[in-house]
């Protein structure tokens, strides 16, 4: 990880020169993939499907608070979180519906805010969902906008550069749908207000 210590600006200098920017974009990739492989597949997991059920998610995500908010005991099922893309991504080395499924059960055995259900086919949260549990403001605080990313910008990149900051709860990078290129945007939440 020690070549991707670089900043923003250095990104916007060389994306004039394409075959720098390609270079570079190999890379990050090459590293991406390092520390992927370092990392235990079940943490990533977990540290995802927690995001998905985490309060400053379900506050912006009109579609997993209402699921959420629909089901008397709030739970969220397996296979529904097996569409959504990050998911498909983390598990595609799992090329049988059980194994994925087994995977996620396994790596929620270390949640600290999630449970699996005694039917072992959804997920809930341990402390319960309302919109009266999210102080709004101290949200807001926590979360910060970044604009101007160069293209050739990862998640693990933007990790590097902000934790300096604070401990980082959540990055969200968007993409575009069928081009998969990044919007040029981001937003980094981190674990405590930051001053």
């Amino acid at each position: 990880m020690e070549d991707l210590k670089i900043n923003i600006n250095d990104f916007k200098k060389d994306l004039g020169n394409k075959r720098k920017a390609k270079q570079l974009k190999k890379l990050i990739e090459r590293d991406s993939l390092k520390e992927k492989s370092n990392l235990d597949i079940k943490d990533l997991i977990r540290e995802q499907i927690e995001f998905y059920l985490s309060d400053s998610n379900l506050f912006n995500d009109q579609f997993l608070r209402q699921i959420i908010l629909e089901s008397e005991k709030q739970e969220v099922s397996i296979e529904l979180l097996l569409t959504f893309n990050k998911m498909k991504s983390l598990l595609n080395s799992f090329p049988l519906l059980r194994d994925r499924i087994t995977m996620i059960k396994e790596s929620l055995l270390e949640s600290k805010t999630l449970q699996v259900n005694h039917e072992k086919n959804s997920i809930f949260r341990k402390e319960k969902y309302t919109n009266e549990n999210i102080d709004k403001i101290e949200l807001s605080k926590r979360v910060i906008y970044v604009e101007n990313i160069p293209s050739i910008c990862s998640i693990e990149l933007l990790k590097s550069i902000f934790e300096k900051v604070g401990n980082i709860k959540h990055i969200s990078l968007p993409k575009y749908r069928y081009s998969q290129t990044i919007k040029g945007f981001a937003f980094i939440e981190f674990q405590v207000l930051v001053k």
